[in-house]
């Protein structure tokens, strides 16, 4: 388990973090390209204009994270949890939603989830 760690700006493009344990950890623009965090726990983190194009979210909670301005174009997101996710200005474009929760999030054209 890793919290509360600052790993703003790191390259993590391709990297295999699925099914960790990432507590309140900052990732602001950090790269994270094609990264597998299938089934990840990052709950309360800072990920503010990190780069997720086409990584792997499959299964992974991302509860009252902060991914503003965020680029997450082409990720996996099925079955995710991204309630009470700030996701403002963030860009999912082709973003696989099937089954993603978003209750309480604020999402990118600023209105909140139900």
């Amino acid at each position: 388990m890793l919290r509360q760690a600052d790993a703003s700006r790191a390259d993590l493009s391709g990297a295999d973090v699925s099914f960790a344990l990432l507590g309140k950890v900052r990732l602001a623009l950090a790269n994270l390209a094609r990264a597998d965090m299938t089934g990840t726990k990052i709950e309360q983190a800072v990920l503010g204009e990190a780069t997720l194009r086409e990584a792997k979210l499959a299964g992974a909670s991302l509860r009252e994270s902060d991914l503003l301005g965020a680029d997450l174009s082409g990720a996996d997101l099925t079955n995710a949890d991204f309630s009470g996710t700030r996701l403002m200005n963030a860009n999912m474009t082709a973003a696989v939603t099937a089954g993603t929760r978003f209750s309480g999030a604020l999402m990118p054209d600023n209105t909140v989830r139900p």
